[in-house]
């Protein structure tokens, strides 16, 4: 029997309160390729019309420290499914270099934004040097030694412990004790905890309004308001809008289908390309904005979807190759999962005037969006703009719904 290695993958909770660098060219198509995977990744996980939550930019960069064990044809279904076109070497190294180009775009303090890898390795198990040197040097991740067959129980908290502190508190108990079994050798996790605050925040006094779920079914949910300039568009049925938080390198991005039966016809052709013409329409004007206030999380095994999404291999144990991870007995992924979580409120708006002028593409200039109320379904996303990764997606059904 082949052995496992448990990739398993956090996205931390999101709170709105309120190395040479690499060429141009190898970073700007690693978030393009990002990019498309995260839009695939939420068409395959939206089929059922629930509140979701994912950070895509978590789960690549989990998915990129896998793929440095892999080798043969479980290599090439990983690098296909997250839509690599570079070497080895200029991959990973695209993936540091990403990585930093994010965090020097904190400027001051004002957003929070910590990611974080580690592994978990069973002790005197033989694991390949370069493997190692990958993660350490290109995702800084840091390498641990646990007894997973010896003391499961002990593996499992200090697993847990790292997960709930990097999270800050809000993802406790990641692992059950079925996470771990005999055959476990290696636990990669990589966390992403997010906390910003608007650039302009919502005016206090928030009251209940009518947030239509359906067209036939509405709830009375928190409504939160506020009057300013901001960026927007309309496009294919869809009304845009850029709330940025304090630090300008961050904004969410809300995509409100017009009509309010519309989030099926918004996700059917919610894709790269489409969200990149959308936000280069983005132009300013004075908008009433109403958006309800939500909080929930998503708990979510990602092994389907991804072998759907072109890489069954990795988890099959006759057919997986991570022996680049290491030279022992071969390795194959028993699970992927990932918990995100969001919460939005008031905490952040006055005035912002973005300074871009979105393009038209030769057709006429869309007419200012005057009021922007997100009284049902839509999309959402949290955006590095310095870069356009893409660092959560997720859209909300229901405001009332944890």
């Amino acid at each position: 029997m082949k052995e496992s290695a448990i990739l398993t993958i956090v996205a931390a909770v999101l709170i709105c309160a309120g190395s040479a660098a690499q060429p141009e060219d190898a970073v700007t198509s690693l978030v393009g390729a990002n990019d498309s995977f995260a839009f695939r990744l939420y068409s395959d996980l939206a089929k059922d019309r629930t509140n979701l939550v994912v950070s895509p930019f978590g789960l690549s960069m989990a998915l990129a420290m896998a793929s440095a064990g892999a080798t043969g044809s479980t290599l090439e279904e990983m690098r296909r499914t997250l839509a690599v076109n570079h070497g080895e070497a200029a991959f990973h190294q695209a993936c540091a270099e990403l990585r930093q180009r994010i965090g020097r775009s904190l400027k001051d303090g004002s957003v929070t934004l910590d990611l974080r890898n580690a592994i978990w390795l069973q002790k005197d198990y033989d694991i390949n040097e370069v493997f190692s040197d990958t993660l350490a040097t290109h995702y800084r991740a840091r390498l641990n030694q646990t007894d997973f067959r010896g003391n499961p129980a002990a593996a499992l908290d200090g697993i847990n412990t790292w997960i709930r502190e990097a999270t800050r508190g809000r993802v406790k108990n990641m692992l059950g004790p079925e996470s771990i079994t005999a055959d476990t050798r290696f636990i990669l996790v990589n966390t992403i905890f997010f906390k910003g605050r608007w650039h302009s925040k919502f005016e206090r006094g928030t009251r209940q309004e009518p947030f239509f779920v359906t067209p036939e079914q509405r709830v009375a949910a928190p409504m939160m308001f506020q009057k300013n300039k901001f960026r927007s568009a309309e496009r294919d049925g869809v009304s845009i809008l850029e709330l940025p938080y304090v630090d300008a390198g961050f904004s969410m991005v809300i995509f409100l289908p017009k009509n309010r039966d519309g989030l099926g016809d918004l996700e059917r052709i919610l894709d790269a390309e489409h969200v990149n013409k959308w936000l280069r329409a983005l132009g300013p004007s004075e908008i009433k904005v109403y958006l309800p206030r939500f909080s929930f999380d998503s708990d979510m095994p990602l092994k389907n979807a991804l072998s759907r999404l072109g890489m069954p291999r990795a988890f099959s144990q006759e057919q997986a190759d991570f022996t680049r991870m290491s030279p022992r007995r071969p390795l194959f992924l028993s699970s992927v999962r990932q918990r995100a979580g969001i919460e939005v409120d008031e905490e952040g708006t006055t005035a912002w005037a973005a300074t871009a002028v979105g393009e038209s593409f030769g057709e006429a200039p869309p007419p200012p969006v005057e009021v922007f109320r997100a009284d049902h379904p839509f999309v959402f996303m949290i955006t590095n703009n310095s870069t356009g990764s893409i660092l959560f997606l997720g859209r909300v059904v229901n405001p009332l719904e944890k």
